[in-house]
């Protein structure tokens, strides 16, 4: 996106753009735009949040007629501005410029909005027909050398090293989709994409931009590619979506948008159990045992306190826990989800540390999702060897607390774990229909 420095004169028909500032100090910038672009007859109104300095607006308008800004919120000493943008039912697409005039001077930022693309073979959501591979991209195939090191990644390509990145990509995944549809996968779930900031993120969980591709996997452009030729080969893409937290590299961790932004900070923070470590694994011969922590959501007498250390505290003590109770994080989030599906065509969403976010929160990302693409499958990841635990996460009833989730579905994990002990640690095959029992719960 192109971003400039600008005020308007009008000559004839013409939009002219020149600098201008009112004092001598620098004059306001933006220096990026999210969502970075947008869709007419999409919903009636999208919040942009704008990064740069100096930003305490005090008018926003654009040049087009159909779109009007309802609010702004300034934020973060000016390092942030919240604008709330409705998009008449007559807008046409095309990149509108919207202006900013700050105590400081104007600035102005470009916002394409883009015709819908027609739906006809995506969105498609899941069935028990589908068979569903999981890919890291980083690890499966290296179809572009050149993006093997990008400019400014802090992150090594180097195959000898097993937390470096390996040169991995989307092209390369691509590329083998005939390969893979010949194992008789039809649906790919890759880890996520997005852009990450540290040495050692080639897994995709620490986010730093969650707009952007990892440049190690490629661009925009190359996940579009991807899903359109799947979609070709009669095959689905499930996008990992990971609303609950970001990386420690994100530039909102240092300044965040609004000082509850997250939960707590990176010097005073709860800190959440990690379902990778300790007891869940069980012991040999034994069965796994459960997360105390997990097992308290589904008490209707849990202490707020027990609850919170899951819900609000930061994943390994170090992922910065999004404040997903915040109204403004949870617009962010959902219109975030929206962007990558619309942009994409993907057919479904893993949703990464479900039990870690709040409740509510879930229930309006489902019903923001579901108005525009009622299809689209969610499946959550409860990482717990119980059935009456992950049970209580799945959608289409409301539990204890009045609320339904609207997830579609979660991985099976008690049977994963079962079959594990039944087949590598010499646990009683009963222990396998003691897990099929429990699927009435569900």
């Amino acid at each position: 996106m192109f971003l400039h420095t600008v005020a308007f004169a009008c000559g004839g028909s013409a939009l002219r753009a020149r600098p201008q500032q009112t004092t001598n100090e620098p004059a306001p910038a933006v220096t990026k735009v999210e969502p970075p672009s947008w869709w007419v007859g999409l919903r009636p109104e999208v919040m942009l949040l704008l990064s740069g300095h100096d930003l305490e607006a005090t008018h926003v308008g654009c040049n087009l007629p159909t779109l009007r800004v309802s609010r702004t919120q300034a934020a973060a000493g000016g390092n942030y501005l919240f604008i709330w943008l409705q998009i008449g039912a007559d807008t046409k697409s095309g990149t509108a410029v919207c202006r900013i005039t700050a105590p400081k001077g104007a600035t102005a930022f470009e916002l394409p909005l883009a015709i819908r693309a027609p739906t006809l073979g995506k969105f498609q959501g899941l069935s028990q027909n589908d068979v569903m591979y999981l890919i890291m991209p980083d690890r499966f195939a290296n179809g572009d050398p050149t993006n093997d090191k990008p400019t400014g990644s802090p992150g090594s390509q180097d195959r000898s090293k097993p937390r470096a990145y390996h040169g991995g990509d989307l092209l390369g995944i691509q590329n083998h989709l005939p390969y893979l549809k010949d194992l008789g996968v039809n649906t790919l779930w890759l880890t996520p994409i997005v852009k990450n900031g540290a040495r050692e993120d080639y897994h995709g969980y620490g986010a730093v931009d969650l707009y952007a591709v990892d440049p190690h996997l490629g661009a925009l452009k190359d996940y579009q590619n991807l899903v359109a030729a799947a979609h070709q080969q009669g095959m689905k893409i499930v996008f990992d979506v990971v609303p609950n937290h970001v990386g420690p590299k994100h530039p909102w961790v240092s300044n965040p948008p609004l000082p509850d932004w997250f939960h707590g900070t990176g010097q005073h923070h709860i800190d959440s159990f990690s379902p990778f470590k300790g007891s869940f694994y069980g012991k040999a011969g034994g069965p796994a045992v459960g997360n105390d922590l997990f097992e308290s959501l589904i008490d209707p007498h849990v202490s707020v306190g027990m609850k919170r250390n899951l819900t609000e505290g930061w994943f390994l003590g170090i992922l910065p826990d999004m404040n997903t109770e915040n109204p403004l994080v949870e617009q962010y989030l959902l219109q975030n989800s929206i962007w990558w599906a619309e942009i994409s065509g993907l057919d479904g969403y893993r949703v990464d540390t479900f039990p870690y976010v709040g409740r509510k929160f879930w229930a309006n990302w489902h019903t923001g999702l579901r108005r525009l693409y009622p299809f689209l499958t969610t499946i959550g990841e409860v990482f717990h060897p119980d059935p009456s635990v992950t049970s209580f996460f799945a959608g289409g009833v409301r539990r204890y607390d009045g609320i339904d989730s609207g997830l579609s579905t979660v991985f099976d994990f008690p049977m994963f774990f079962t079959l594990r002990d039944v087949l590598l640690r010499g646990a009683p095959t009963g222990r396998i229909a003691d897990v099929l029992r429990h699927d009435s719960s569900y």
